[in-house]
């Protein structure tokens, strides 16, 4: 499975789902273009699709189960609409998507008032984690993984002596391109979504204010059969908030997609699979989808 994390931020953010998930599958956490070790130019939707492509390519991977979280969601919905041959099954973590751009979205989308915005906020937090008592304070305050996260984000490192990597761009400025692609883009990632043929969760925080339980439920209405999971008491950083929630996500919808070895989920619980020849994959064709939960409501 490949986890995709959101604007800003990086594979860092997925830490602890991946300590409830590398013992059961294989995980691929990339930074995305314009973040941490990868560096580069961020793009937009369809430069992150071709990325995630690139690096199953790359991995030898035919085809995987997508988490995206916020913005990485729309770079899962974007891949399951070019290549959906490649995508097992979708975990939607309080995904763009279903809802127009805000305001606040539109003006940060300006240049340079989103360039100015993004270079002050985040260009503090690197010029503050410079400082080694202020890094000190974050750690005794914060839980590890967010800590770490931070200074993931805005001190990306390379990954060994002699490497130089892609040169590194300032996370403002990805930031910056990822917000006018978000306001140009986001209602593409609408399309086709009803011909989306595999297993989906949308996961959403009950207190949510970014991508509200009320925006997850209407992305999930508009994908057949969608599963919608609300988590209570969380806001948008389910990855650091609600890392046993999204492995259980995973987890169930590895288990509809017939990813798990030897098992499926089926209408009457998990049933055998028998194996499709003597190198034990699984057949290609998807098991029956579950009847659609629709009608939940977001949680007050």
């Amino acid at each position: 499975m490949v986890l995709l994390h959101g604007q800003p931020g990086t594979s860092a953010d997925w830490s602890e789902v991946l300590d409830r998930l590398t013992g059961s599958f294989r995980v691929l956490a990339p930074d995305r273009p314009g973040y941490g070790r990868t560096g580069g130019s961020a793009g937009d939707f369809d430069a992150n699709a071709a990325a995630v492509v690139s690096h199953l390519d790359a991995a030898g991977v035919p085809e995987a189960l997508l988490v995206g979280h916020s913005w990485g969601g729309g770079v899962a919905l974007r891949v399951a609409q070019i290549a959906p041959a490649r995508v097992a099954g979708l975990v939607l973590a309080a995904s763009v998507g279903a809802a127009a751009p805000t305001g606040l979205d539109r003006a940060l989308a300006i240049r340079p008032v989103g360039e100015l915005v993004a270079a002050a906020a985040l260009g503090g937090a690197a010029r503050a984690l410079a400082v080694g008592a202020v890094r000190r304070r974050l750690r005794d305050r914060l839980p590890r993984a967010r800590s770490q996260a931070l200074e993931a984000l805005v001190y990306p490192q390379r990954s060994g002596p002699g490497d130089l990597g892609a040169p590194r761009t300032p996370v403002w400025r990805s930031f910056a391109v990822e917000q006018r692609a978000l306001v140009a883009r986001t209602d593409g990632l609408l399309d086709a979504l009803a011909d989306l043929d595999c297993p989906v969760d949308v996961v959403t925080g009950s207190t949510d204010r970014v991508v509200t339980p009320a925006e997850s439920t209407r992305l999930a209405a508009a994908i057949p059969g969608a599963k919608l999971v609300v988590v209570p008491g969380v806001g948008h950083l389910l990855p650091h908030d609600a890392p046993d929630a999204l492995a259980g996500s995973v987890t169930d919808v590895a288990l509809r997609a017939g990813l798990v070895p030897g098992r499926r989920r089926t209408s009457a619980g998990i049933s055998t699979v028998r194996p499709a020849g003597s190198d034990g994959r699984r057949t290609p064709n998807r098991s029956p989808r579950p009847p659609p939960r629709r009608g939940a409501s977001p949680a007050r």
